[in-house]
């Protein structure tokens, strides 16, 4: 067999030659061969997006609340004293970096309410258990509070505000992102046509983390009788000594010039 380099590429016409049947993704043969109905495993990528949906929310909830109640207890929320009942540092194991954060207690009609809340150094170091604070809290909700006076800090509310953006959303748009590629599964296996190609090229080059990015030319004729070529990179780590040569007979799912998927 002839060697392929790496960086190889090949061209060929629109010519099948009698090669088997190439699939850029493996997963696909049942579908391709009829065996299964639909392209992808709707349940797991659903399940998946759930579970997504649900960190976002619950980061949304845990942090993004509090963010969106600080304002209004700095400027509307009832004052309380409290008293500073425990504290303590956290150091980060890459940074370095070390947190400060305390734990105060207050009574509101004869309830006793607890919130650790992180704050600067300056202000951890002028604290000490039993100091007297002040704190804002929702009338409607004592639950939900924040130092204020002498030691206001924001520290806490950047620190959720900088979860719930990051976190939170990068949770929501991989949601976003398994519910879409779900969508185009479905749109191809209920709406689309097999059509026939060849392969035109085939590149390989080594991608992070053992991966091996191999960039794949292809051509078909679509329904209306134009020749078109498209291009799709995959990882394929099991074609690293033998990429697939031009010619190559591949399938194609096709619901229009821009809504296709080769197999």
């Amino acid at each position: 067999m002839q060697p392929y380099s790496m960086d190889s590429a090949y061209s060929a016409p629109l010519r099948p030659n009698n090669a088997p049947l190439f699939l850029a993704n493996p997963k696909n043969r049942a579908f391709v061969e009829g065996t299964k109905t639909r392209i992808g495993n709707s349940a797991i990528i659903l399940l998946l997006a759930l579970i997504a949906f649900g960190v976002a929310g619950f980061i949304a909830w845990q942090f993004g609340r509090p963010v969106l109640y600080y304002d209004q207890l700095i400027t509307g929320g009832k004052v309380a004293d409290a008293r500073i009942v425990d504290g303590y540092t956290s150091t980060s194991s890459r940074s370095r970096t070390v947190s400060y954060y305390v734990t105060y207690r207050f009574i509101v009609e004869g309830e006793s309410y607890e919130r650790q809340q992180q704050i600067t150094s300056s202000h951890y170091n002028d604290l000490g258990i039993g100091s007297r604070v002040q704190v804002a809290y929702l009338a409607d909700d004592p639950s939900i509070s924040t130092l204020t006076g002498e030691y206001a800090s924001t520290v806490q509310r950047d620190n959720d505000l900088g979860l719930t953006v990051f976190i939170g959303g990068a949770a929501l748009i991989i949601g976003i992102i398994l519910v879409v590629a779900d969508a185009k599964n479905r749109r191809l296996s209920h709406q689309g046509q097999f059509l026939d190609g060849v392969l035109v090229s085939a590149t390989g080059k080594p991608g992070s983390k053992g991966a091996y990015n191999v960039t794949l030319t292809y051509q078909f004729v679509n329904p209306m009788g134009v020749r078109m070529e498209k291009k799709v990179t995959v990882d394929r780590r099991d074609l690293r000594n033998h990429l697939p040569q031009p010619g190559t007979p591949v399938k194609i799912r096709y619901v229009n010039d821009r809504s296709l998927r080769l197999m």
